[in-house]
Protein backbone atom coordinates (compact mmCIF):
# COMPACT_ATOMS: atom_id res chain seq x y z
CA UNK A 1 0.00 0.00 0.00
CA UNK A 2 0.91 4.05 -0.43
CA UNK A 3 -0.41 6.86 0.13
CA UNK A 4 -1.26 9.77 -1.87
CA UNK A 5 -3.14 12.83 -1.41
CA UNK A 6 -5.22 15.46 -3.20
CA UNK A 7 -6.70 18.62 -2.10
CA UNK A 8 -8.29 21.29 -4.32
CA UNK A 9 -9.38 24.98 -4.06
CA UNK A 10 -10.99 27.09 -6.32
CA UNK A 11 -7.61 28.40 -7.34
CA UNK A 12 -5.36 25.14 -7.64
CA UNK A 13 -5.10 21.18 -6.69
CA UNK A 14 -2.11 20.08 -4.79
CA UNK A 15 -0.56 16.53 -5.43
CA UNK A 16 1.34 14.47 -2.61
CA UNK A 17 2.86 10.81 -2.61
CA UNK A 18 5.28 8.90 -0.98
CA UNK A 19 7.80 6.82 -2.65
CA UNK A 20 7.05 3.57 -1.63
CA UNK A 21 5.59 1.13 -4.44
CA UNK A 22 3.66 -2.63 -4.30
CA UNK A 23 4.74 -4.55 -7.54
CA UNK A 24 2.67 -7.87 -7.79
CA UNK A 25 5.15 -10.67 -9.46
CA UNK A 26 3.64 -14.14 -10.67
CA UNK A 27 4.62 -17.54 -9.11
CA UNK A 28 3.27 -19.99 -11.54
CA UNK A 29 -0.02 -19.94 -12.66
CA UNK A 30 -1.96 -20.02 -9.20
CA UNK A 31 0.50 -18.00 -7.37
CA UNK A 32 1.22 -14.07 -6.68
CA UNK A 33 3.48 -12.18 -4.43
CA UNK A 34 3.75 -9.29 -3.78
CA UNK A 35 7.14 -6.73 -3.08
CA UNK A 36 6.98 -2.96 -1.65
CA UNK A 37 9.83 -1.04 -3.56
CA UNK A 38 11.46 3.25 -2.47
CA UNK A 39 11.88 5.32 -4.79
CA UNK A 40 8.81 5.15 -7.33
CA UNK A 41 7.69 8.35 -9.24
CA UNK A 42 3.77 8.63 -8.60
CA UNK A 43 2.95 12.09 -9.99
CA UNK A 44 3.19 13.19 -13.74
CA UNK A 45 2.24 16.02 -16.27
CA UNK A 46 -0.04 14.65 -18.28
CA UNK A 47 0.35 17.62 -21.35
CA UNK A 48 3.22 19.98 -21.70
CA UNK A 49 1.21 22.34 -22.67
CA UNK A 50 -2.34 22.28 -20.69
CA UNK A 51 -2.42 22.32 -16.59
CA UNK A 52 -3.34 18.54 -16.14
CA UNK A 53 -1.84 15.88 -14.07
CA UNK A 54 -1.80 12.63 -12.86
CA UNK A 55 -1.12 10.60 -9.75
CA UNK A 56 -1.41 6.54 -9.52
CA UNK A 57 -1.94 4.60 -6.01
CA UNK A 58 -1.97 0.95 -5.63
CA UNK A 59 0.44 -1.37 -7.85
CA UNK A 60 3.21 0.95 -9.38
CA UNK A 61 2.49 -1.06 -12.84
CA UNK A 62 -0.86 -2.23 -14.63
CA UNK A 63 -0.46 -5.42 -16.66
CA UNK A 64 3.15 -5.69 -16.47
CA UNK A 65 4.05 -2.14 -17.60
CA UNK A 66 4.90 0.45 -15.11
CA UNK A 67 2.44 3.78 -15.46
CA UNK A 68 5.08 5.59 -15.31
CA UNK A 69 5.87 4.35 -19.10
CA UNK A 70 2.14 4.26 -19.64
CA UNK A 71 1.78 7.88 -18.70
CA UNK A 72 4.60 9.30 -20.44
CA UNK A 73 3.86 7.48 -24.10
CA UNK A 74 0.34 8.68 -23.69
CA UNK A 75 1.78 12.46 -23.29
CA UNK A 76 3.87 12.14 -26.25
CA UNK A 77 1.15 11.21 -28.19
CA UNK A 78 -1.81 13.72 -26.66
CA UNK A 79 1.23 16.29 -27.99
CA UNK A 80 -0.68 19.61 -28.26
CA UNK A 81 -4.31 18.72 -28.22
CA UNK A 82 -6.34 19.67 -25.62
CA UNK A 83 -9.58 18.63 -24.36
CA UNK A 84 -12.34 20.72 -22.87
CA UNK A 85 -13.18 19.30 -19.71
CA UNK A 86 -10.95 17.31 -17.67
CA UNK A 87 -13.24 13.93 -17.91
CA UNK A 88 -11.99 13.71 -21.53
CA UNK A 89 -8.64 13.57 -20.71
CA UNK A 90 -9.13 9.67 -18.63
CA UNK A 91 -11.53 8.26 -21.66
CA UNK A 92 -8.67 9.30 -24.27
CA UNK A 93 -5.91 7.87 -22.42
CA UNK A 94 -7.94 4.67 -21.72
CA UNK A 95 -8.89 4.51 -25.38
CA UNK A 96 -4.78 4.64 -26.64
CA UNK A 97 -4.43 2.16 -23.78
CA UNK A 98 -7.01 -0.21 -25.52
CA UNK A 99 -5.77 0.54 -29.10
CA UNK A 100 -2.05 -0.33 -28.05
CA UNK A 101 -1.43 -3.97 -29.70
CA UNK A 102 2.34 -3.22 -28.77
CA UNK A 103 1.86 -2.97 -25.33
CA UNK A 104 -0.55 -4.75 -24.30
CA UNK A 105 -0.51 -7.92 -27.04
CA UNK A 106 -2.95 -10.84 -27.39
CA UNK A 107 -0.51 -13.24 -24.90
CA UNK A 108 0.01 -10.75 -22.51
CA UNK A 109 -4.18 -10.07 -22.06
CA UNK A 110 -4.83 -14.16 -22.35
CA UNK A 111 -2.25 -14.41 -19.74
CA UNK A 112 -4.04 -11.38 -17.39
CA UNK A 113 -7.26 -13.09 -17.93
CA UNK A 114 -6.07 -16.60 -16.54
CA UNK A 115 -4.31 -15.39 -13.69
CA UNK A 116 -8.03 -12.57 -12.98
CA UNK A 117 -10.33 -16.11 -13.60
CA UNK A 118 -7.63 -18.03 -10.81
CA UNK A 119 -7.32 -15.60 -8.47
CA UNK A 120 -10.89 -15.34 -8.25
CA UNK A 121 -11.50 -19.56 -8.22
CA UNK A 122 -8.90 -19.52 -5.11
CA UNK A 123 -10.33 -16.64 -3.42
CA UNK A 124 -13.77 -18.76 -3.38
CA UNK A 125 -12.26 -22.07 -2.31
CA UNK A 126 -10.71 -20.08 0.39
CA UNK A 127 -13.61 -19.32 1.62
CA UNK A 128 -15.53 -22.61 1.22
CA UNK A 129 -12.96 -24.12 2.90
CA UNK A 130 -12.60 -21.46 5.86
CA UNK A 131 -14.78 -22.65 9.20
CA UNK A 132 -15.83 -25.99 7.57
CA UNK A 133 -15.49 -29.12 9.54
CA UNK A 134 -15.98 -32.34 6.84
CA UNK A 135 -16.37 -32.43 3.21
CA UNK A 136 -20.18 -32.05 3.49
CA UNK A 137 -19.62 -28.95 5.29
CA UNK A 138 -17.41 -28.12 2.35
CA UNK A 139 -19.64 -29.40 -0.71
CA UNK A 140 -22.57 -27.38 1.00
CA UNK A 141 -20.40 -23.86 1.49
CA UNK A 142 -18.77 -23.94 -1.83
CA UNK A 143 -22.97 -24.50 -3.10
CA UNK A 144 -23.94 -21.44 -1.39
CA UNK A 145 -20.88 -19.56 -2.95
CA UNK A 146 -21.69 -20.25 -6.28
CA UNK A 147 -25.30 -19.42 -5.77
CA UNK A 148 -23.95 -16.13 -3.98
CA UNK A 149 -21.69 -15.16 -6.69
CA UNK A 150 -23.40 -16.36 -9.58
CA UNK A 151 -26.68 -13.87 -8.88
CA UNK A 152 -23.31 -11.15 -8.27
CA UNK A 153 -22.71 -11.36 -11.75
CA UNK A 154 -25.95 -11.90 -13.90
CA UNK A 155 -26.65 -8.07 -11.64
CA UNK A 156 -22.69 -6.75 -12.89
CA UNK A 157 -22.94 -4.53 -16.30
CA UNK A 158 -20.70 -5.88 -18.74
CA UNK A 159 -17.36 -4.07 -19.27
CA UNK A 160 -17.37 -1.23 -21.61
CA UNK A 161 -20.34 -1.77 -23.73
CA UNK A 162 -19.73 -5.53 -24.95
CA UNK A 163 -22.60 -7.11 -26.01
CA UNK A 164 -24.14 -10.42 -25.09
CA UNK A 165 -22.90 -11.66 -28.21
CA UNK A 166 -19.38 -10.88 -27.74
CA UNK A 167 -19.86 -12.20 -24.25
CA UNK A 168 -20.51 -15.56 -25.34
CA UNK A 169 -18.11 -15.20 -28.22
CA UNK A 170 -15.55 -14.59 -25.31
CA UNK A 171 -16.52 -17.48 -22.81
CA UNK A 172 -15.93 -19.85 -25.71
CA UNK A 173 -12.69 -18.57 -26.25
CA UNK A 174 -11.65 -19.30 -23.18
CA UNK A 175 -13.67 -22.14 -21.86
CA UNK A 176 -10.88 -24.72 -22.02
CA UNK A 177 -8.48 -22.49 -19.16
CA UNK A 178 -11.64 -22.13 -17.29
CA UNK A 179 -12.61 -25.80 -17.16
CA UNK A 180 -8.55 -26.29 -16.26
CA UNK A 181 -9.01 -23.66 -13.60
CA UNK A 182 -12.53 -25.40 -12.16
CA UNK A 183 -10.98 -29.13 -12.36
CA UNK A 184 -7.66 -27.78 -10.57
CA UNK A 185 -9.09 -25.76 -8.04
CA UNK A 186 -12.08 -27.17 -6.95
CA UNK A 187 -11.41 -30.91 -7.20
CA UNK A 188 -11.62 -31.86 -3.92
CA UNK A 189 -15.14 -31.00 -3.74
CA UNK A 190 -17.95 -32.48 -5.43
CA UNK A 191 -19.53 -30.02 -7.75
CA UNK A 192 -22.62 -30.94 -9.99
CA UNK A 193 -22.80 -30.89 -13.55
CA UNK A 194 -25.69 -27.63 -13.26
CA UNK A 195 -23.03 -25.75 -10.81
CA UNK A 196 -20.47 -26.56 -13.18
CA UNK A 197 -22.29 -24.53 -15.57
CA UNK A 198 -22.38 -21.88 -13.32
CA UNK A 199 -18.89 -21.55 -12.54
CA UNK A 200 -18.09 -21.18 -16.17
CA UNK A 201 -20.49 -18.57 -16.23
CA UNK A 202 -19.04 -17.11 -12.88
CA UNK A 203 -15.42 -16.98 -14.24
CA UNK A 204 -16.32 -15.68 -17.95
CA UNK A 205 -17.33 -12.60 -15.86
CA UNK A 206 -15.00 -11.98 -13.89
CA UNK A 207 -12.80 -10.83 -16.82
CA UNK A 208 -16.15 -8.92 -18.73
CA UNK A 209 -17.86 -7.37 -16.12
CA UNK A 210 -17.75 -5.07 -13.74
CA UNK A 211 -18.01 -6.60 -10.79
CA UNK A 212 -15.84 -4.94 -8.09
CA UNK A 213 -15.60 -1.15 -7.23
CA UNK A 214 -11.68 -2.06 -6.71
CA UNK A 215 -8.86 -2.91 -8.47
CA UNK A 216 -5.30 -3.52 -8.01
CA UNK A 217 -4.07 -0.11 -9.08
CA UNK A 218 -5.23 2.97 -9.78
CA UNK A 219 -4.81 6.45 -11.39
CA UNK A 220 -5.98 9.85 -10.43
CA UNK A 221 -6.42 12.65 -13.13
CA UNK A 222 -6.40 16.32 -11.63
CA UNK A 223 -6.41 19.88 -12.89
CA UNK A 224 -8.46 22.05 -15.83
CA UNK A 225 -10.27 21.71 -18.57
CA UNK A 226 -9.76 24.21 -21.44
CA UNK A 227 -13.26 25.48 -20.76
CA UNK A 228 -12.56 24.97 -17.09
CA UNK A 229 -12.20 27.38 -14.71
CA UNK A 230 -12.17 25.74 -11.75
CA UNK A 231 -9.98 22.26 -10.69
CA UNK A 232 -11.23 19.27 -10.95
CA UNK A 233 -10.43 15.44 -9.97
CA UNK A 234 -11.21 12.05 -11.55
CA UNK A 235 -9.78 8.53 -9.89
CA UNK A 236 -10.85 5.31 -11.52
CA UNK A 237 -9.22 1.85 -10.37
CA UNK A 238 -7.93 -0.49 -12.82
CA UNK A 239 -7.96 -4.61 -12.41
CA UNK A 240 -6.34 -5.00 -16.52
CA UNK A 241 -7.21 -4.86 -20.32
CA UNK A 242 -8.86 -7.96 -21.29
CA UNK A 243 -10.07 -8.56 -25.03
CA UNK A 244 -9.07 -4.91 -25.50
CA UNK A 245 -11.48 -3.52 -23.15
CA UNK A 246 -9.86 -1.61 -20.00
CA UNK A 247 -11.28 -2.82 -17.04
CA UNK A 248 -11.72 0.32 -14.33
CA UNK A 249 -14.69 1.60 -12.58
CA UNK A 250 -14.79 5.20 -11.27
CA UNK A 251 -13.50 6.03 -7.99
CA UNK A 252 -13.51 9.03 -6.45
CA UNK A 253 -14.35 12.49 -8.10
CA UNK A 254 -14.20 15.93 -7.21
CA UNK A 255 -15.86 19.06 -8.87
CA UNK A 256 -14.96 22.21 -7.56
CA UNK A 257 -17.24 24.84 -7.98
CA UNK A 258 -18.80 28.35 -6.43
CA UNK A 259 -21.12 25.61 -4.56
CA UNK A 260 -18.42 23.25 -3.75
CA UNK A 261 -15.11 25.47 -3.25
CA UNK A 262 -12.32 22.90 -1.65
CA UNK A 263 -12.01 19.13 -0.68
CA UNK A 264 -9.41 16.71 0.50
CA UNK A 265 -9.19 13.43 -1.17
CA UNK A 266 -6.89 10.64 0.20
CA UNK A 267 -5.75 7.50 -1.68
CA UNK A 268 -4.62 4.24 -0.50
CA UNK A 269 -3.66 4.79 3.00
CA UNK A 270 -5.94 6.80 4.71
CA UNK A 271 -5.69 6.48 8.23
CA UNK A 272 -3.90 10.03 9.28
CA UNK A 273 -5.63 11.69 6.76
CA UNK A 274 -9.31 11.06 8.60
CA UNK A 275 -8.38 10.87 11.74
CA UNK A 276 -7.05 14.80 10.41
CA UNK A 277 -10.14 15.88 9.22
CA UNK A 278 -12.40 14.09 11.46
CA UNK A 279 -10.51 14.60 14.30
CA UNK A 280 -10.88 11.23 15.57
CA UNK A 281 -9.51 7.67 14.37
CA UNK A 282 -12.41 6.00 11.86
CA UNK A 283 -11.43 2.74 13.57
CA UNK A 284 -12.89 3.96 17.19
CA UNK A 285 -16.75 4.30 15.36
CA UNK A 286 -17.24 0.36 15.15
CA UNK A 287 -15.80 -0.26 18.86
CA UNK A 288 -17.65 2.48 19.84
CA UNK A 289 -20.76 1.45 18.26
CA UNK A 290 -20.19 -2.59 19.60
CA UNK A 291 -19.61 -0.92 23.32
CA UNK A 292 -23.00 0.48 22.94
CA UNK A 293 -24.26 -2.60 21.68
CA UNK A 294 -23.21 -4.51 24.38
CA UNK A 295 -24.28 -2.46 27.19
CA UNK A 296 -27.68 -1.59 26.38
CA UNK A 297 -28.46 -5.16 25.54
CA UNK A 298 -26.82 -6.31 29.25
CA UNK A 299 -29.18 -3.39 30.44
CA UNK A 300 -32.26 -5.45 28.77
CA UNK A 301 -30.65 -8.77 29.48
CA UNK A 302 -31.27 -7.14 33.24
CA UNK A 303 -34.28 -5.50 33.55
CA UNK A 304 -35.59 -8.96 32.31
CA UNK A 305 -34.26 -10.66 34.73
CA UNK A 306 -35.65 -8.42 37.85
CA UNK A 307 -38.93 -7.58 36.27
CA UNK A 308 -39.55 -10.29 34.03
CA UNK A 309 -41.61 -7.82 32.36
CA UNK A 310 -41.64 -8.76 28.45
CA UNK A 311 -42.98 -5.76 27.06
CA UNK A 312 -40.96 -3.27 29.01
CA UNK A 313 -37.87 -5.21 27.90
CA UNK A 314 -39.32 -4.78 24.04
CA UNK A 315 -39.99 -1.01 24.94
CA UNK A 316 -36.64 -0.95 25.82
CA UNK A 317 -34.75 -2.88 23.16
CA UNK A 318 -36.80 -0.09 20.79
CA UNK A 319 -35.11 2.29 22.51
CA UNK A 320 -32.01 1.07 22.39
CA UNK A 321 -32.05 1.23 18.77
CA UNK A 322 -33.13 5.02 19.13
CA UNK A 323 -30.12 5.96 21.14
CA UNK A 324 -27.58 4.67 18.83
CA UNK A 325 -28.83 6.39 15.79
CA UNK A 326 -29.41 9.16 17.54
CA UNK A 327 -25.94 9.16 18.66
CA UNK A 328 -24.87 9.00 15.51
CA UNK A 329 -26.87 11.35 14.14
CA UNK A 330 -25.62 13.76 17.03
CA UNK A 331 -22.07 13.11 16.99
CA UNK A 332 -21.67 12.96 12.81
CA UNK A 333 -23.05 16.41 13.04
CA UNK A 334 -20.72 17.89 15.52
CA UNK A 335 -17.80 16.43 13.85
CA UNK A 336 -19.11 18.23 10.59
CA UNK A 337 -19.69 21.47 12.35
CA UNK A 338 -16.68 21.39 14.42
CA UNK A 339 -14.25 19.48 12.44
CA UNK A 340 -14.92 19.21 8.39
CA UNK A 341 -16.19 22.82 8.04
CA UNK A 342 -13.89 24.86 9.50
CA UNK A 343 -10.84 22.79 7.39
CA UNK A 344 -12.16 22.73 4.27
CA UNK A 345 -12.91 26.71 4.31
CA UNK A 346 -9.67 26.80 5.19
CA UNK A 347 -8.58 24.47 2.94
CA UNK A 348 -10.64 27.22 0.24
CA UNK A 349 -8.43 30.17 1.17
CA UNK A 350 -4.79 28.62 1.26
CA UNK A 351 -2.24 30.11 -0.85
CA UNK A 352 -0.40 27.64 -3.13
CA UNK A 353 2.11 27.15 -1.18
CA UNK A 354 0.50 26.73 1.57
CA UNK A 355 -1.53 23.77 0.17
CA UNK A 356 1.64 22.05 -0.75
CA UNK A 357 2.73 22.38 2.59
CA UNK A 358 -0.73 20.81 4.04
CA UNK A 359 -0.05 17.85 1.57
CA UNK A 360 3.28 17.29 2.39
CA UNK A 361 2.63 17.15 6.34
CA UNK A 362 -0.23 14.54 5.99
CA UNK A 363 1.58 12.45 3.81
CA UNK A 364 4.90 12.68 6.26
CA UNK A 365 2.14 12.21 9.44
CA UNK A 366 0.72 8.75 7.62
CA UNK A 367 4.54 7.44 6.72
CA UNK A 368 5.37 8.46 10.56
CA UNK A 369 2.66 5.96 11.23
CA UNK A 370 3.31 3.19 9.59
CA UNK A 371 6.77 3.21 10.12
CA UNK A 372 6.07 2.87 13.96
CA UNK A 373 3.20 0.58 13.36
CA UNK A 374 2.88 -1.74 10.58
CA UNK A 375 5.41 -4.69 10.00
CA UNK A 376 5.86 -3.62 6.71
CA UNK A 377 6.80 0.28 6.15
CA UNK A 378 4.23 0.53 2.80
CA UNK A 379 4.33 4.26 2.88
CA UNK A 380 7.85 5.86 2.94
CA UNK A 381 10.79 7.79 1.38
CA UNK A 382 10.50 11.14 0.45
CA UNK A 383 7.42 13.62 -0.83
CA UNK A 384 6.83 14.32 -3.73
CA UNK A 385 4.51 17.44 -4.34
CA UNK A 386 3.14 19.26 -7.03
CA UNK A 387 0.78 21.92 -7.58
CA UNK A 388 -1.42 22.44 -10.26
CA UNK A 389 -2.98 25.83 -11.47
CA UNK A 390 -4.63 27.59 -14.06
CA UNK A 391 -2.47 29.99 -15.12
CA UNK A 392 0.98 28.26 -14.09
CA UNK A 393 0.52 24.31 -15.13
CA UNK A 394 2.19 21.77 -13.50
CA UNK A 395 4.60 23.09 -10.98
CA UNK A 396 7.16 20.98 -8.51
CA UNK A 397 7.06 22.27 -5.40
CA UNK A 398 9.16 18.85 -3.69
CA UNK A 399 10.94 16.12 -6.47
CA UNK A 400 12.85 13.47 -5.99
CA UNK A 401 15.21 12.24 -8.72
CA UNK A 402 17.31 9.62 -9.08
CA UNK A 403 20.06 11.10 -10.75
CA UNK A 404 21.86 14.32 -10.46
CA UNK A 405 20.15 17.17 -13.26
CA UNK A 406 22.79 19.52 -12.68
CA UNK A 407 25.44 17.01 -13.58
CA UNK A 408 23.20 15.08 -16.54
CA UNK A 409 23.81 17.50 -19.36
CA UNK A 410 22.41 15.15 -21.99
CA UNK A 411 19.28 14.74 -20.17
CA UNK A 412 18.84 18.79 -19.55
CA UNK A 413 19.50 19.57 -23.11
CA UNK A 414 16.89 16.67 -23.50
CA UNK A 415 14.24 18.66 -21.94
CA UNK A 416 15.11 22.26 -22.71
CA UNK A 417 11.89 24.00 -23.42
CA UNK A 418 9.62 21.50 -22.01
CA UNK A 419 8.32 23.34 -18.84
CA UNK A 420 7.30 19.87 -16.91
CA UNK A 421 9.46 16.55 -17.56
CA UNK A 422 7.71 14.61 -14.77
Amino acid sequence: MTAEIAILNRSSVALGADSAATVTFSRGQFEQEKKVFKGANKIFSLSHQQPVGVMIFGDASFMGVPWETLVKLYRENLGSRAFSSLSEYPEDFFSFLENHPHLFPAKAQDDAIFHEVAQYALNMQAHAEQGAKGQRQKNRALRDLIDHHYKKMKRAPLLNNITEKEFKSVSEKHKSNIQFIIDKVFESFTVSEANKKKLKFIFASAFTRLWSDHGPSGIVFAGFGKDEHFPQLRAFRCRGIYENRCSRVPAESETISRDQSSAVVPFAQTEMVQTFMLGYDPELVPIVDATMKKALKQLINETKQQTGDQNLCNHLSSLSKTIIDTFSDQFNKWVQVNHLSPILRIVDVLAKDELAELVETLITMESLKKRITAPVESVSGPVDVAVISKGEGLIWIRRKHYFDPEINLPYRERVKGVVNDG
